[in-house]
């Protein structure tokens, strides 16, 4: 197949918005999971904790995370040209102690982003599987012929 002229300039347009189409389309999916991400990671650093300290742990750990730690819970998107990066973090100096322990001091893990992980990462997966161009790429078989089909012409 050649492309010329006006197929050359409908096909920069097709693809033009296509592109559109796929970085507003994942923008929304990452955005609306970010948000979902720190909602569940609060959620698990608001549960009570009822573990029992290990045989000769020094320190049991907090029972009750609140107030300033699950404040400092928080969410960032980035929108970068052609990328859309979203993270939920803490800067609270006791996010790390608390999800994996401390083996020095004998502290418990009480883990909270990797549960909330775990929770959301398969529904963000096929959401993002299901923007539009990624959906459509996928049910009308890939990549041989694909720009023949932005035109609606067959055998390609």
């Amino acid at each position: 197949m050649s492309v010329q002229g006006d197929d050359l300039a409908a096909l920069q347009l097709a693809l033009a918005r296509l592109v559109a189409e796929v970085q507003e389309g994942s923008a929304q999916t990452v955005t609306a999971y970010t948000a979902m991400l720190e909602t569940s990671v609060k959620r698990h650093a608001s549960q009570p904790r009822t573990r029992l300290r290990p045989r000769g742990a020094s320190i049991e750990g907090p029972r009750l995370l609140t107030g300033s730690y699950v404040a400092s819970i928080n969410r960032n998107v980035d929108r970068g040209v052609g990328i859309v990066t979203g993270g939920v973090g803490s800067a609270d100096v006791r996010a790390m102690p608390l999800e994996f322990g401390n083996r020095t001091t004998g502290a418990l893990d009480y883990p909270h982003f990797g549960p909330a992980m775990d929770e959301i990462e398969p529904r963000f997966t096929a959401a993002m599987a299901a923007v539009p161009i990624v959906a459509a790429h996928k049910t009308r078989g890939g990549g041989r012929g694909f720009i023949a089909r932005l035109f609606g012409r067959r055998g390609a």
